[in-house]
């Protein structure tokens, strides 16, 4: 019995492993499709660029065939909340004298950081933009200047954002395919059915209170089940 339990044990750990992941500290997500209008391909072209991307970790990617003249300045990113603008990032640096740089089948690629930036102006409160889910309600204007001509140019980057919250993340996807509920709903029915198979005098059946401690057993027989349901309540209390 012992073993089997262990086996059970085991599972359930796994399971758990596969569900349930520990986000270490508050961060931002930023996913854009880098699509490229047809003005976009003409400035890229003037510019001697082969694109700029925006990557998930808040960085502007500077893309080129060639080692980048030392005639290209980037000013400033400006970014935009439902066409509002919200903040501004002041940069005046060439591009070519960016310090993360490196080259990948004949393309050289400069990497400007954003995220310092980015996470001030987003703030630590990811309610403020409603993005506890995808929001692609976000803009990003990237102000460039042609050092030889003074000429301004302006590339328009749209982006969705998402918000990895500090603590323990569910991996809905898979609670889906295997119950074939949503979160809140599996929590719901949690709540509802553990007590039903559960009891004081039934919760150490099985070999379980083989394993345990006098105080433990006695612990667990008053309080674990009561104890799970109030946490499972609290936490769909908080999202729903």
């Amino acid at each position: 019995m012992k073993k089997v339990l262990i086996i059970l044990i085991g599972i359930l750990i796994f399971f758990l492993n596969m569900c349930i992941r520990y986000i270490p500290e508050n961060y931002y997500i930023l996913v854009s499709d880098n699509q490229v209008s047809e003005e976009e391909k003409k400035i890229y072209e003037s510019l001697s660029l082969k694109s700029i991307r925006l990557s998930e970790e808040q960085s502007l990617l500077f893309e080129s065939y060639d080692d980048l003249k030392n005639d290209l300045d980037l000013i400033k990113v400006e970014i935009f909340y439902e066409h509002k603008i919200i903040g501004i990032i002041n940069i005046n640096k060439k591009i070519s004298s960016l310090e993360n740089s490196w080259r990948v089948d004949k393309i050289t690629n400069k990497e400007c950081k954003l995220k310092e930036d980015f996470s001030k102006i987003m703030g630590k409160d990811y309610k403020k933009y409603d993005i506890t889910y995808p929001n692609r309600n976000f803009e990003l204007i990237i102000y460039l200047k042609n050092l030889n001509t003074n000429e301004i140019f302006k590339i328009k980057k749209n982006f969705s954002l998402y918000f990895r919250k500090k603590g323990f993340e569910y991996k809905e996807e898979i609670i889906f395919a295997r119950s074939g509920m949503s979160l809140l709903d599996y929590i719901e029915f949690l709540i509802r059915e553990l007590p039903k198979h559960y009891a004081s005098n039934t919760i150490l059946a099985d070999g379980m209170g083989d394993v345990l401690t006098d105080t433990q057993k006695l612990w667990v027989k008053k309080h674990l089940v009561t104890e799970t349901v109030a946490l499972l309540d609290q936490y769909l209390q908080k999202n729903k």
